[in-house]
């Protein structure tokens, strides 16, 4: 290297302030990129010299020994694992340059390679044989101990879930060969099913013929919830009205991981929705998990809408899913809709991808969840003979949460929604809402709709406890609607922000969060206050 390189390496100049133990760790630093760089065998000493008081002249005397190629490679002692398939893990080959790095990675390749083929005991012994031709040829000696097989599967701290559910989420079978990729799915697996906040795994040996033990221990988790909230929405020269909700779960049925939830929530003044939902982690004993949901909203006397859906899912891996979902929607007009609203029926098909890797699902402190949808419905109003109504409606959404400091995070959230439709005219009903405290904090509970929204959201948030925090948020929308006027139709494009404060705060009856949202532009005294409380037992 040159002198350059050398001194960059280093990072020692003149008049830094640099103790002899830090020397030392840059010194080395300079070696591994030595080897790294076909000097196996280089050497550095640095030498001290005090020139007066408070300066000391470094010097480095550097032997860079001979640039070393591999002569040849050759692995010995492979049975249960054939060498050609070992040696295709490989980087370090006959001719290329010696690399120290390299061939650190080549082994840890080749362990990793036994331990999910069941050989966990796996010994590896690195002897090399050098020329003074500037050759090395590389030698790895294989011990591999026993072939280890999964014979006993021990489950401990389950009250409540049964052993059989947990022995199929682990995604292992007695039986089975030992796998170091598998073991280490388990947590995620399990703590994926919402049943447990704590996984730990162990494999033990019974005897040397490879028999083992694999040793699954959780800590249950609350799974059943009841949730509350209530909003004061005041209105200028009228009196105010209350909005809540009351949603009830139970998310381990029995102890089989089966879930049923019911929800309720009033929103306008003689408006109110309901929900029933159930869900069936694993339809007819296969990874498939089964939804049913019926929903109805009962707006006074202008409209009932009912939509009963079924859902598949099926997982892609530990925190990919995949959905497929059909829907039934129907629509009666009421006695106060005065002919602006017409009786139909719509038949859906939705399609849907899930990646979800938050490390908590209440209170993360960091990962993502990411879902994108397309859904492709046909419509036939009462009494209509002619084509049915056609359209496709796109969905995406992202959560992303980034730890900046210990116990800060910012939630970043966007979502956005577009419904393509054959039909001029789209009901308000059929559009997306916008307001409230799950899309657009400081309005009113879905105030406004739209057949092209997006949403955003920005969160700074300081994490109190497992289940506490304190935050300051800013919301936004951009939504696109379509309104009638002289002559037709026209679209307008609206911007909406909003922003406040809020906390989360664990008590004996659960979790209690309060935010306080002011639309943009407004005073202080138009601001809008939710009040949730969520209990789990």
């Amino acid at each position: 290297m040159s002198t350059r390189e050398i001194l960059e390496s280093v990072g020692i100049g003149p008049g830094d302030a640099v103790g002899r133990a830090e020397t030392r760790g840059r010194l080395e630093s300079l070696l591994v990129r030595y080897r790294d760089s076909g000097f196996p065998r280089a050497r550095v000493v640095a030498l001290w010299k005090l020139v007066r008081e408070g300066r000391t002249e470094l010097r480095l005397l550097i032997d860079e020994g001979a640039k070393y190629h591999v002569g040849s490679v050759t692995l010995s002692g492979c049975r249960g694992v054939s060498c050609p398939e070992l040696e295709s893990f490989l980087e370090t080959r006959k001719g290329s340059l010696l690399r120290g790095s390299i061939l650190e990675e080549d082994l840890d390749r080749l362990l990793d390679a036994y331990e999910n083929q069941g050989y966990p005991y796996v010994n590896l012994q690195l002897g090399p044989r050098w020329s003074e031709a500037g050759a090395i040829d590389v030698r790895v000696a294989i011990d591999e101990g026993p072939r280890v097989v999964i014979d006993e599967i021990r489950i401990r701290g389950n009250r409540t879930t049964r052993k059989h559910v947990i022995e199929r989420a682990c995604g292992v079978a007695v039986g089975d060969v030992y796998s170091q990729r598998v073991i280490d799915r388990i947590e995620p697996r399990l703590l994926g099913l919402g049943l447990f906040d704590e996984v730990r795994t162990g494999v033990s040996l019974r005897d040397e013929a490879g028999s083992a033990v694999l040793d699954i221990r959780v800590g249950e988790a609350k799974t059943n919830s009841v949730y509350g909230a209530v909003g004061y929405i005041p209105r200028e020269g009228k009196a105010g009205y209350l909005t809540g909700v009351l949603d009830v779960a139970f998310g381990n049925i029995s102890g089989t991981g089966r879930s049923a939830s019911a929800r309720w929530r009033t929103y306008q003044p003689g408006a109110f929705e309901w929900t029933f939902t159930y869900g069936e982690p694993w339809l007819l004993g296969t990874p498939l998990k089964a939804g049913f949901s019926i929903y109805q909203d009962v707006q006074d006397s202008i409209l009932t809408q009912t939509v009963g859906e079924i859902s598949l899912e099926y997982p892609l891996g530990d925190q990919f899913w995949a959905r497929v979902a059909g829907w039934s929607e129907g629509v009666t007009a009421g006695s106060g809709a005065g002919g602006l609203i017409r009786g139909s029926r719509r038949r859906t098909v939705d399609l849907g991808v899930r990646w979800d890797s938050r490390d908590d699902p209440l209170n993360p402190g960091r990962g993502h969840r990411t879902e994108l949808g397309v859904a492709y419905g046909r419509k036939r109003y009462e009494g209509h003979t002619g084509d049915a109504v056609r359209s496709t409606i796109y969905q995406a959404s992202e959560n992303l949460f980034v730890p900046v400091a210990r116990r800060r995070v910012l939630a970043l959230r966007m979502a956005f929604w577009w419904l393509d439709s054959t039909e001029r005219e789209i009901p308000d009903h059929e559009q997306l809402p916008v307001g409230g405290a799950e899309s657009l904090r400081g309005y009113g509970e879905d105030e406004f709709s739209g057949w092209r929204v997006l949403t955003l959201g920005a969160e700074y948030r300081i994490l109190l406890g497992r289940r506490s925090r304190v935050q300051v948020f800013v919301d936004a929308a951009h939504l696109d609607r379509r309104l009638r006027v002289s002559g037709g139709w026209v679209d307008r494009e609206k911007r909406l922000f909003g922003y406040g404060f809020g906390l989360r705060s664990e008590s004996r009856l659960g979790q209690i969060g309060v935010d306080f949202g002011l639309a943009g532009g407004e005073p202080l005294t138009e601001g809008k206050i939710h009040v949730r409380v969520e209990s789990e037992f």
